[in-house]
């Protein structure tokens, strides 16, 4: 996928948790995100920087964990987040702050571009167009 090391991953994530959560939202998570999520769960990469479109310098954090016993698991933020947002946008990872790095299905349902949400501002920001654009782009 890139080059890009990640470490302190938790276990691996269940395919079959990954499917249902798809199932109960209605939503297909990019390929390149779930064989990432699965080897990966609850990772942090070692190259951390993004940039948001904007310019923006960001920190990624870690990758929100597949496993409903861990305290940052996509579930409970998922279920959290939506309650307040819309639906068809799903965190899967977090900058130290606070603040996600989500899905954003509203436009396209079969090719989520990557938005970064401000939790402050309550404001998304776009980053890449696409999964593998902004794993690629992590520096």
């Amino acid at each position: 996928m890139n080059k890009n090391k990640w470490h302190f991953s938790d276990s691996k994530a269940d395919r079959s948790v990954i499917k249902t959560f798809e199932s109960q939202t209605n939503l297909e998570l990019p390929k390149s995100y779930v064989r990432l999520a699965i080897e990966s769960n609850g990772a942090t990469p070692i190259m951390k920087k993004f940039h948001t479109q904007d310019g923006t310098l960001h920190i990624f954090n870690y990758l929100l964990d597949w496993d409903k016993n861990q305290k940052d698991n996509i579930f409970l933020t998922y279920s959290s987040f939506s309650v307040e947002h819309e639906k068809n946008i799903v965190p899967f990872a977090n900058d130290p702050f606070g603040n996600l790095i989500c899905f954003n299905f509203i436009e396209n349902t079969k090719d989520p571009s990557i938005v970064y949400w401000d939790h402050e501002l309550d404001e998304f920001h776009l980053i890449k167009n696409r999964f593998e654009e902004f794993i690629h782009s992590l520096r």
